[in-house]
């Protein structure tokens, strides 16, 4: 572990000034979302950076096969699915997902890496997303790793980041809630799949903003 690496969390207020802000207005009023924050299928426009994106766009969709005729006098089988109110989301890897879905959480990395480098003063480059889960409520959150590498180095060694993204489904925006350097020493950082089966509280040392 290298002496001047720092393992601080940065937490983003932007979502509680926002709140903070529109709840002081008139309840008439409508809040203001900024340009480039339409709710669009393209997470570009949902984001703010201080360069250009160098995340590849995924290939377009294809045209799906018209599904066969159904029978008219078959009746349609209701669909159910069970939810676990107790369920721990899971982690996915990068080849787990889809491409759309894999664009969407490396740009919002790329976002959250940008704003991690304007408060701390580095200079670290996104290179690629490694693993992400989703957490619903009110929208979704991402939890996301990936991973960087200074920008102008010409030898370096990947730095990995987590971060936390809140895809807000009522305000039709994206906002950046924490990033920061993953530590080596995994037991200083919480996490839940790290912990003791039989432990009855999670260890958190380092964040307590997930739940």
């Amino acid at each position: 572990m290298m002496a001047n690496e720092d393992y601080e969390d940065v937490l983003f207020s932007d979502y509680d000034d926002f709140i903070s802000k529109y709840e002081d207005e008139d309840e008439d009023g409508e809040p203001d979302i900024g340009p480039g924050f339409e709710w669009s299928s393209d997470p570009l426009l949902k984001v703010k950076l201080s360069h250009p994106s160098k995340i590849p766009r995924p290939s377009p969709t294809p045209i799906p096969t018209p599904s066969p005729t159904i029978d008219s006098n078959l009746q349609p089988q209701p669909q159910i699915i069970e939810l676990d109110p107790f369920h721990v989301p899971k982690w996915f890897s990068e080849t787990e997902i889809s491409e759309e879905e894999r664009y969407e959480c490396s740009v919002y990395g790329e976002m959250l890496l940008d704003r991690y480098n304007q408060v701390k003063g580095t200079d670290f480059e996104f290179v690629r997303l490694v693993k992400m889960k989703l957490f619903l409520a009110a929208g979704v959150s991402f939890k996301i790793q990936f991973e960087a590498k200074p920008r102008a180095a010409a030898e370096y060694t990947l730095k990995t980041f987590e971060a936390f993204v809140f895809k807000d489904a009522v305000y039709k925006k994206v906002w950046p809630q924490s990033c920061r350097l993953v530590s080596p020493n995994r037991d200083s950082v919480y996490d839940e799949e790290y912990c003791r089966t039989n432990d009855e509280e999670y260890r958190r040392p380092m964040c307590t903003y997930e739940w």
